[in-house]
């Protein structure tokens, strides 16, 4: 059952006894109504198991089951900075917050941990979750514009992460494949959905709760009084204990049936649907995805440095009007070129204004086994410009085991032919802990 704050306004507004002339209940207390309205159904042998099948929990349903089936979000530290366990970059960003913790660095001038934190103008504009409205959605460059941090920790025991190391700001041109997308929310399948539970929620509403505690707070205020106390400790068994259900009472308990088997009938309906409308949407998701980024980059051997990023991920299934749009393999293939923000170094010894270029490519799996396991293969080679740092390429092989919709677990090992001022040689493992809230935070 669901009981929105104007509705339980409204009831307890109606109710003729002592208890109408306070306020209607806070939203804390919805709670004690449902489970009395659920108790008498029960106890006068009326059962019926209480079905919440909200519109908005249909959405969410579906923005959910779209956002745990992409794999072109960039979770983790972004590729150049000092602590980064990956090899090639991801296009896409989250909606809201991620963070990530790295250990197993390719980059030789780290061995700790580190800590990278990822966010959007969006989230603050909504305070980290809030719901979307249409006004908002509208502030495209917000919803496509996302900033990391990384900071790290070289004292494993300490672990206190007071080093900065490097920042990025990331905008998503085009192809953003996010759950949270207007077209989504503008789905007519979604809207036919969410309007047949908002219908069956209404119904159970003023056909069933309404009458209910209304009629109950005419004819027994005490009993409705304590049983909506939150300060109140005693059990409606123990309150009800010599109740006996008067015919009113007790017709429209027969009514509560009616309109529970119909929120049941709407919540079952939207269930067999929403897979359908998340393939649908996924169907018309774009096949390219284009994301630029630049970097920042702290670097106390040679120089502090910046990287422009071009990124792109491709999906070949995206589109597709047959089943199962997820099953193919993901492409990445990026650019980045690195300028040193001095013309020489610490000691004095002159270095070029350009650092150096890269060319990154990617192969991703599909998620598989029940959406909680994918892979990666990439690869990356970096032609550095100054004498003596030599071109070197490094290629990663990478799983990530996702516990649930916000934990990733990601298990990687990395190869680099040789050793470079900034890149280890030989096999590095890497391994990390990513969270994204998007989820969590989310209270549409």
């Amino acid at each position: 059952m669901r009981l929105t704050t104007t509705a339980l306004a409204l009831t307890f507004a109606l109710i003729n006894l002592p208890l109408a002339a306070q306020q209607a209940p806070p939203a804390d207390d919805h709670a004690k109504v449902n489970q009395l309205v659920t108790y008498l159904l029960e106890k006068y042998g009326f059962a019926r198991k209480p079905i919440a099948p909200m519109a908005t929990v249909a959405t969410s349903a579906v923005a959910e089951a779209a956002n745990e089936s992409r794999g072109d979000q960039q979770l983790s530290a972004p590729t150049g900075t000092g602590s980064s366990t990956t090899v090639a970059e991801k296009a896409g960003i989250a909606d809201l917050l991620a963070i990530a913790i790295d250990r197993g660095a390719i980059q030789k001038k780290s061995s700790g941990t580190s800590v990278t934190l990822s966010t959007t103008p969006y989230a603050v504009r909504t305070a980290f979750g809030m719901p979307d409205n249409e006004g908002n959605w509208k502030l495209r460059w917000q919803r496509n514009l996302s900033f990391s941090s990384t900071f790290s920790s070289e004292d494993v025991t300490k672990g206190d992460f007071r080093s900065f190391e490097g920042a990025e700001a990331k905008y998503v041109v085009f192809g953003k494949r996010s759950g949270r997308d207007l077209a989504l929310l503008g789905n007519d399948n979604l809207k036919f959905v969410t309007n047949f539970i908002n219908d069956a929620d209404f119904a159970e509403y003023s056909e069933c709760t309404k009458p209910l505690i209304e009629g109950l707070g005419k004819r027994k205020p005490e009993l409705v009084a304590k049983s909506i106390d939150p300060t109140n400790t005693t059990t409606l068994e123990a309150i009800f204990a010599g109740y006996d259900p008067d015919p009113d009472t007790r017709l429209i308990l027969l009514r509560c049936v009616t309109a529970l088997d119909r929120q049941k009938n709407a919540d079952e309906f939207a269930r067999r649907n929403l897979a359908a409308i998340t393939e649908a949407y996924l169907k018309n998701a774009n096949k390219l995805q284009l994301s630029v980024a630049g970097l920042f980059q702290r670097d106390s051997t040679l120089s502090d440095f910046y990287t422009f990023k071009v990124l792109t991920d491709y999906n070949p299934s995206a589109g597709s009007t047959s089943a199962g749009v997820q099953t193919s393999m993901t492409a990445n293939l990026n650019g980045q070129v690195d300028f040193n923000s001095h013309r020489s170094t610490s000691s004095g010894t002159s270095i070029h204004q350009l650092r150096s270029w890269s060319v990154e490519g990617a192969a991703n799996t599909p998620r598989i086994l029940n959406q909680k396991v994918d892979a990666t293969l990439s690869v990356k080679g970096t032609k550095a410009k100054d004498a003596g740092a030599r071109t070197s390429a490094i290629a990663q092989a990478k799983v990530n085991l996702h516990i649930n919709g916000t934990l990733t677990l990601p298990i990687g090992i990395s190869y680099a032919n040789r050793e470079t001022d900034t890149i280890k040689k030989g096999l590095q493992f890497n391994i990390g802990f990513n969270a994204l809230l998007d989820k969590l935070l989310s209270t549409r």
